[in-house]
């Protein structure tokens, strides 16, 4: 937001790219164009503001004048000997405001819900969600792990590290700007069912797939099966190391063997390993894991708007329905086949998808249409409508 003097004029104003870049600290005269007034912020995987430069350059390929820099404690107390802030600059630990009017005594920052203390590591209030998360503190930040856990605007935790962080701040960006998109993802968070429902959001290099994203069947149940057949895989290929051909060679085995190394790379993405998701689910038989994996290979290269439609696909027609909040209509197979036909409105419109080179052939072997031939009244072009909103508003990549 801006900010006015007492009389009126306006002193500073945030720059936005997708997200907070920097500001301008005063504005241009009309007509001219004044270097170092703007400042612009350097940030790491989790937001926090590392440094502040200016636009001011004293040579070519110089950078502008550095006015800030900060290194932080883990739970985001600026290491004073490590840090400098010659211009004042109030933003900085997960890109939070520095609230220096409501309290003289401690730093504060305003997380929105509720308000944080870095110095203590802590929220000074209770957790509004605090029966979600029964195994914590209810005053935590960041679920104890601010080296790669990013606190949602004191709301509820997000697991962001390196892999996730970018699309973990536009998939915040683009739920927040519309109904439609919040009711997408608000479905498939019922703080009733966190102990046994957990839903991992990751992005992978894994090559094998033809999708800018993937989401997951319930991975607990699947986690001993994977153990198994990494144990035997293994041993074949102790004895034979040529065995691997033979693998691939059948078509039934190297089905298998793709979806184990597909998994396998998943898992990795998610920072599980199959042997701690199987005692885990031995311990609580009720347990469901799934998870949504952008393909980072495949979107190499692609808008941000693709990727958030991709992102949106998975779980309004994929993980909705595995957890049993969504049905396909009545006709249509409750299978990825049939979240296809509904989200597309594919049978309905059979006609027209042929005409555009989308048959039913290709439905029924995973595929979804071109995003440019989707039905604008169908599920997903209702949704793909909502993101190109955003995007048409803040600009795209």
């Amino acid at each position: 937001m801006a900010v006015y003097d007492q009389s009126g004029v306006l002193k500073e104003m945030p720059i936005y790219g997708s997200q907070r870049i920097g500001m301008v600290k005063a504005l241009d005269i009309e007509g001219q164009f004044t270097h170092g007034n703007r400042l612009y912020e350097y940030s790491n995987h989790l937001g926090n503001v590392l440094a502040v430069s200016t636009d001011k350059m004293t040579a070519v390929g110089e950078h502008g004048d550095l006015i800030s820099a900060s290194n932080y404690y883990p739970f985001g107390l600026r290491i004073g000997d490590r840090s400098m802030n010659s211009g004042d600059y109030r933003y900085g630990f997960n890109g939070k405001e520095d609230d220096r009017d409501f309290s003289k005594s401690q730093l504060i920052q305003n997380y929105g819900f509720r308000l944080y203390n870095p110095a203590l590591g802590k929220f000074l209030s209770v957790d509004p969600l605090t029966k979600r998360y029964p195994w914590y503190t209810p005053y935590q930040f960041a679920g104890n792990k601010p080296i790669w856990a990013v606190d949602l605007d004191g709301l509820e935790e997000l697991i962001s590290n390196d892999n996730f962080s970018f699309y973990k701040n536009e998939l915040k960006l683009t739920t927040e700007s519309s109904d439609h998109l919040m009711a997408i993802m608000n479905k498939i968070s019922d703080p009733t069912k966190a102990e046994n429902i957990k839903i991992y959001f990751a992005a992978d290099t894994y090559t094998g797939g033809n999708e800018n994203a993937y989401a997951t069947q319930n991975l607990a149940k699947q986690a001993a099966s994977l153990i198994k057949y990494e144990n035997a895989l293994n041993k074949k290929l102790n004895e034979n190391p040529m065995v691997l051909s033979k693998i691939l060679g059948n078509e039934k085995s190297r089905k298998n063997y793709k979806k184990y190394i597909k998994l396998s790379s998943a898992f990795q993405a998610m920072g599980l390993s199959f042997d701690k998701l199987a005692q885990d689910y031995e311990n609580n038989p009720q347990l469901e894991v799934y998870a949504v994996i952008m393909n980072k290979h495949k979107l190499n290269g692609q808008s941000t708007a693709s990727a958030m439609k991709s992102l949106f696909h998975e779980v309004e027609l994929h993980i909705q329905r595995h957890l049993g909040v969504r049905k396909n209509p009545d006709g249509l197979q409750q299978n990825g086949v049939g979240d296809h036909d509904y989200g597309h409105s594919f049978s309905e419109n059979e006609e027209y998808y042929n005409k555009h080179g989308y048959t039913r052939e290709k439905l029924e072997d995973g595929f979804s249409p071109h995003k440019g031939i989707i039905i604008e009244t169908s599920p997903t072009g209702k949704t793909n409508k909502e993101v190109d909103k955003y995007y048409d508003n803040v600009g795209d990549e």
